[in-house]
């Protein structure tokens, strides 16, 4: 007796090929962030995407996973990254604020605040085999933004330029195999 698959390719393809084009095209674009902390920090675990900290790449997985430390060995890392976020908002009705309080004109404010750059440096030592001793410097910038004056009925431009450098320490050891 012939056993049947399950999948048999003539059946199951054209099902396949529609429900991926159905799939494909009701996709819509993605405006997210990973809120106030970056992906990955530095140009490798920038890359991954976040998966970074189950990878030791360089002497910045301090920053999401200090036992990473002791399976990259002696190495030292320095770099910076570009940071240039688009900051606008956008006003829509009239008047936009609850009854009884001043209201934002309609329309779209872009902030005139500038790129900036973000510095990472790293220092890994190690002890013996199983255990390291290491220091990562990283910045963490907020999104910086500066509006004109006439757009919250003031006489002074408004916003925000936060920035921010940690520096961590790290002793990591093996303790398995």
């Amino acid at each position: 007796m012939k056993r049947r698959s399950f999948f048999q390719v003539p059946q199951v393809l054209p099902t396949v090929v529609l429900l991926s084009v159905v799939l494909g095209l009701s996709l819509s674009s993605a405006f997210a962030t990973n809120g106030y902390f970056r992906h990955g920090y530095g140009t490798k675990n920038k890359g991954l995407a976040g998966a970074g900290v189950a990878l030791p790449l360089n002497t910045l997985i301090a920053v999401t996973n200090p036992a990473g430390m002791v399976f990259i060995g002696r190495r030292y890392d320095i770099g910076f990254s570009l940071f240039n976020p688009n900051r606008e908002y956008t006003v829509k009705g009239s008047p936009s604020g609850f009854p009884g309080t001043f209201g934002l004109t309609p329309g779209t404010v872009d902030s005139d605040a500038k790129p900036f750059f973000i510095p990472a440096l790293g220092a890994n030592w190690m002890i013996d085999e199983n255990s390291s001793l290491g220091i990562s410097v990283f910045g963490n910038g907020g999104m910086n933004t500066t509006y004109p004056s006439s757009t919250f009925f003031g006489s002074t431009p408004t916003g925000v330029d936060l920035s921010q450098l940690f520096i961590g320490v790290t002793y990591a050891r093996k303790f398995a195999g």
